[in-house]
């Protein structure tokens, strides 16, 4: 394949994902692919498996804007059980044959498209990079020693965060000088609402709770249901929480077991996240583990104050009592207690503070503009240093 290094035409990039859902990482993704310049690089999509219904607009999306977008299988079979060796080897070929096809300079996969990485060596693709999204801590050790042996053949990482940096580094044994941090960025124009110097809040008022994410495990909200289930009742509340995930029903009837049905309500996906978050006093993340938390980002420009579990990645965006409240040891009890001491024992005097430092922060360092002038400046880095 002729050298980029010498080439006059635009960089041409694949960006391989297993399916389009929706996720933090899918949003991201479509999102700096809108924003690259178009004056260098060529970008399309490849996806091993077809859109999920729900994401059936993000597909549209990235068509509207000129993205050549691929899926490789028609039927929604997953191609990740172990058992359908037939179904993984018709995906590598087909995108071996993509790859050949489209002749890309770069091909970028996550999540899952990770495994697919050695089919981008036999296409002969010059350079093969991965982004790392989160922290593994719920991947099966038969996945983790399929990903590592898939890292082998990626000349570079992207990390969401110094805290996925590291769990790469130390979880798959990858050199550190190919590990870098570029962190994600927030399209600020479909968040950004400008704090009221009117804003106060009352200890006494109807408090309004938010919570927003794939309704999975990791993202805990039912630590978050428990443990509002658990407040004091002087504190008055009503709780929404937004997206859409295998555990909705089990929320559901939990819910439903602490007799909270008139006051917690799981409304689904939300198009509009700038109305969502207009609504809401205090937005609540109780992740068991982030990589970095997209959704901090867009509640920050959205100027909510934020209580947030204490992971590693949220550490990375939020101060504690700086730029909102983190919680050691997310648990009911924990998040209970943290929402009575900022509600009653301090008379929500910080909050309008934390809600002003993070926004400041948000839109200072995690813009989508960030993110993609770094991006675009790693891949002109990655090309120089492969010639």
């Amino acid at each position: 394949m002729e050298n980029p290094k010498n080439i006059k035409r635009r960089i041409k990039i694949v960006l391989v994902t297993p399916r389009l859902t929706i996720g933090g990482a899918e949003r991201l993704l479509i999102d700096i692919a809108k924003c690259l310049d178009r004056r260098r690089y060529e970008v399309y999509w490849c996806a091993l498996e077809p859109t999920s219904n729900e994401a059936s607009s993000w597909q549209q999306e990235i068509i509207a804007a000129g993205i050549p977008f691929r899926v490789l299988v028609s039927d929604k079979r997953s191609p990740y059980k172990i058992g359908r060796l037939g179904r993984l080897i018709k995906i590598a070929f087909r995108l071996w044959r993509y790859l050949r096809e489209v002749k890309p300079d770069i091909m970028q996969t996550q999540l899952f498209a990770d495994l697919y990485r050695p089919v981008g060596r036999l296409a002969r693709v010059h350079i093969i990079i991965g982004i790392e999204h989160n922290l593994d801590y719920d991947e099966p050790s038969l996945f983790q020693w399929v990903k590592r042996r898939a890292h082998s053949f990626a000349d570079s990482l992207i990390a969401v965060s110094g805290a996925v940096r590291q769990d790469v580094i130390r979880r798959y044994g990858y050199s550190p000088e190919k590990v870098v941090v570029i962190y994600n960025g927030i399209n600020e124009t479909k968040f950004y609402r400008p704090l009221s110097a009117s804003k106060t809040y009352d200890s006494q008022s109807l408090w309004r709770f938010g919570g927003a994410g794939r309704l999975v495990e990791q993202k805990g909200f039912d630590i978050l249901i428990q443990s509002l289930a658990q407040l004091p009742p002087e504190i008055k509340w009503q709780c929404q929480i937004a997206g859409t995930g295998p555990l909705q029903d089990d929320l559901n009837n939990l819910i439903k077991s602490l007799n909270l049905e008139n006051r917690i309500s799981l409304i689904g996906p939300c198009s509009d996240m700038r109305q969502f978050f207009s609504q809401l006093d205090i937005f609540i993340i109780p992740s068991r583990w982030e990589g970095l938390g997209l959704v901090a980002l867009e509640a920050g420009a959205a100027g909510v104050p934020v209580i947030a579990s204490a992971t590693d990645g949220l550490q990375e965006i939020i101060q504690h009592r700086y730029s909102g409240f983190l919680v050691e040891n997310i648990q009911p009890e924990t998040l209970a207690k943290a929402l009575e001491c900022v509600i009653i024992r301090n008379g929500a005097k910080e909050l309008s503070v934390w809600a002003n430092n993070l926004q400041r922060e948000v839109m200072s360092h995690f813009t989508m503009a960030e993110t993609v002038s770094r991006y675009e400046e790693y891949y002109e880095r990655i090309i120089t240093e492969k010639n």
